[in-house]
């Protein structure tokens, strides 16, 4: 195979794999907070890096029926969310081509599983993180042995 070639996100906050740190998304690139997944909470992002795509696959899920491909981390292979391909419903349209990520925490532990976000707090920045814009959005590439 390859070299896999990581980008690195430089922002404010962003999300990343719970198991080695790849960078997932921006804080910036959440379209929505308010997605269930099978196991808990989960995210909609209009962007993600650092992903591998799974095969697509008709599921039904909450909202009706949809065209997804499961996503995996690129550099750890945990499936971290799905990404949607087709809406069947026309009402649902508007998350084709939009990316998932759960983010659910282990009951044992407490602690998040598959994403947790990364905040960089700047001084005299604004006090709530959620709100916060990127510093700037140059990527870099970096090497996963």
């Amino acid at each position: 195979m390859g070299r896999i070639f990581l980008v690195e996100l430089k922002g404010r906050s962003y999300y990343k794999c719970r198991f080695c740190n790849s960078h997932l998304a921006l804080a910036d690139s959440v379209l929505s907070w308010s997605f269930n997944c099978r196991r808990g909470r989960a995210y909609l992002f209009s962007d993600v890096v650092n992903i591998m795509l799974g095969p697509q696959e008709e599921r039904l899920m909450l909202s009706g029926m949809h065209t997804v491909e499961d996503i995996f981390c690129c550099c750890c292979g945990q499936i971290v969310g799905w990404k949607y391909v087709a809406a069947h419903d026309k009402n649902q349209k508007y998350k084709e081509g939009k990316f998932v990520l759960e983010r659910h925490t282990d009951a044992k532990n407490n602690c998040e599983i598959f994403l947790k976000k990364n905040i960089f707090k700047k001084i005299m920045g604004p006090a709530n993180n959620e709100e916060a814009g990127e510093i700037g959005a140059t990527v870099q590439l970096q090497s996963c042995d």
